[in-house]
């Protein structure tokens, strides 16, 4: 069962709120797509309940962009709330392996720019690559399970 887009992106900035690492909307929407790619491997479906989208610099999840957007390239300082103004995240004492793919995730990507990010994401044989190449408006939850050209510069694992 996919997770709410903005669930797993406060899940992201509850980490970095708690590490005190800066994270912008490119940086959030990086290591969301790296979560969702490792999360495809573990054969429990897609993430999230949206498609990523392959914008120039990246592979994009519309929504996280939409309530994070204004930040431009500044530090988040909020979480994504809903309609009734509060924040929320998926309780990962529920789901081990959920929270195992962000904690290892963030580990690995959050020491690097937003910049270095985009372009591991976007390398030759990339699922945002293919997608763009294909002109594709969407990449699919199978090509993010394929992905594996990220794993390397990482050092995450080559299967789940």
């Amino acid at each position: 069962m996919p997770f709410p887009s903005i669930l797993i992106a406060n899940n992201i900035l509850q980490l970095a709120f708690r590490d005190d690492r800066h994270v912008c909307p490119p940086k959030l929407n990086r290591i969301l797509w790296f979560t969702a790619c490792e999360y495809a491997k573990t054969g429990r479906g897609p993430l999230l309940p949206e498609q990523f989208e392959p914008w120039s610099r990246g592979p994009v999840a519309r929504s996280v962009h939409g309530k994070f957007g204004v930040f431009g390239a500044a530090p988040i300082n909020v979480y994504g709330k809903d309609a009734a103004g509060k924040a929320h995240v998926v309780d990962l004492s529920r789901n081990s392996e959920l929270s195992a793919v962000i904690s290892e995730v963030w580990e690995k990507t959050s020491v690097y720019t937003p910049n270095v990010l985009s372009d591991v994401a976007t390398w030759p044989g990339s699922a945002w690559w293919n997608a763009t190449a294909n002109k594709d408006r969407y990449i699919t939850a199978d090509a993010l399970a394929a992905d594996t050209s990220y794993v390397k510069m990482l050092d995450l694992p080559a299967s789940r």
